[in-house]
């Protein structure tokens, strides 16, 4: 990786963090606590003024529910969340098909009505 590679892939953590954190919903202080690490640090990552250490990236990935490669930039946000939507629509699916004939028929008259009120 050379020298205008590594800036880039840091300046990419450093707004990607800020925007994840944000989207988790999650303070500094929040973040901070939940990867044992100061407030202070949150910030400077967030600003590019400082570098987590590499072991801190999975943890922080972890706890904002996405896979490193994205958290540095390396991977578009929305491959993530489309794998997540996936993983949802089986779960769905699963209990659907747990469903008897009838019920199944019931809970897609509902869908139906929730779609069409929007």
């Amino acid at each position: 990786m050379n020298e205008n590679q590594h800036y880039n892939w840091y300046m990419s953590f450093a707004t990607n963090l800020k925007q994840m954190r944000k989207a988790a919903g999650l303070t500094q202080v929040q973040l901070a606590q939940k990867i044992g690490t100061a407030q202070s640090a949150i910030a400077f990552y967030e600003r590019g003024k400082k570098k987590p250490e590499m072991d801190k990236l999975p943890i922080i990935a972890q706890v904002l529910g996405v896979s490193v490669d994205v958290l540095i930039g390396q991977k578009p946000a929305q491959a993530q969340s489309t794998a997540k939507r996936s993983t949802r629509l089986a779960k769905v699916q699963e209990l659907f098909e747990g469903l008897k004939p009838l019920e199944q028929q019931f809970v897609l008259k509902q869908i139906k009505g929730l779609i069409a009120q929007h």
